[in-house]
């Protein structure tokens, strides 16, 4: 076991993810002294947020600064970032993504350095000017170090968020259940918002009709669950409004047909697997829209 070496705080990028990490843990009353980024102006900036944090881009100042530092860079270059910097015995290398592995920081383990992960579930638009605040966020947390692990549980709760322990065989899937949730909501809602230019809508107008439709399913979900959220034909076993909706994509929009379908089968096998639906119809509704998927394929 390693023994962490003071309780310093270096944030190794100030983009959205860096900006809140540090001003969350400033505030919960950890000590960042130093923000390094190759944005000089934002490091400077976030230096200034946090109260007495030095603005550097030189990463060994960054080390003689901090005991604990979290790279908050882009997942592809985690590991050109880390090798980058002389890290050294006694101190922690933690990155901040929720798909690469703990292993992408070795070279800190050959100065001596613990290695760990520490990955918020939650989105951060990086063209957002507001800080994010990290208040009942869930972390994913990896180390093989004890004490590194204890201290990232610490602040996970010193943010007011949750804490929960991942490993090199189920991140991929950790992130990939973020990955549905939020990457690809987006681009369902986007989908749904661009159907309204057929019958002479904007998508502004789109998303204001039907961002009320999104809140109260996530509501719903929130207070009852996804099986007694689920509304719409397909729980209901509408085998006709779900065909009448595969001909009216099939005549306008075919590009659309095969999303719309295994959407359709996911819903339809979620449906009887909640016992919302009953599974002779189910696998009607299945046939129906691997039939229409065939066809348009």
């Amino acid at each position: 076991m390693t023994t962490l070496r003071g309780d310093r705080v270096g944030i190794l990028g100030a983009g959205a993810v860096g900006t809140a990490l540090a001003v969350g843990l400033a505030d919960a009353g950890y000590n960042i002294t130093a923000i390094m980024s190759r944005n000089a102006p934002r490091a400077k900036d976030l230096a200034g947020r946090v109260g007495g944090a030095i603005h550097t881009q030189q990463a060994g100042l960054l080390v003689d600064l901090a005991d604990t530092v979290f790279l908050t860079v882009p997942d592809d270059v985690i590991g050109s970032v880390a090798e980058s910097v002389p890290w050294r015995d006694g101190m922690a290398a933690v990155h901040c993504s929720g798909g690469t592995p703990v292993s992408v920081l070795e070279c800190a383990s050959g100065y001596g350095a613990v290695t760990g992960g520490f990955h918020p579930l939650y989105t951060f638009p990086q063209n957002s000017l507001r800080t994010t605040t990290l208040e009942n966020v869930t972390f994913a947390i990896e180390s093989q170090d004890p004490a590194l692990h204890h201290q990232l549980r610490d602040m996970a709760h010193a943010l007011h968020g949750h804490a929960i322990d991942i490993n090199e065989k189920s991140r991929a899937l950790y992130h990939i259940s973020g990955v549905f949730a939020s990457n690809y909501l987006i681009a369902i809602i986007a989908e749904a918002a661009g159907l309204w230019a057929q019958f002479g809508y904007n998508q502004s107008q789109a998303l204001q009709a039907l961002l009320p439709l999104i809140r109260g399913t996530v509501g719903n979900i929130e207070r009852d669950g996804a099986a007694a959220a689920l509304t719409g034909p397909i729980v209901r076993g509408d085998l006709g409004t779900v065909q009448a909706h595969l001909e009216q994509l099939q005549a306008t929009l075919p590009s659309v047909v095969p999303l719309y379908a295994a959407l359709a089968q996911a819903t339809a096998k979620f449906a009887v697997d909640s016992q919302r639906l009953d599974g002779t119809r189910g696998a009607e509704i299945l046939a129906l829209v691997g039939e229409s998927s065939e066809t348009t394929g």
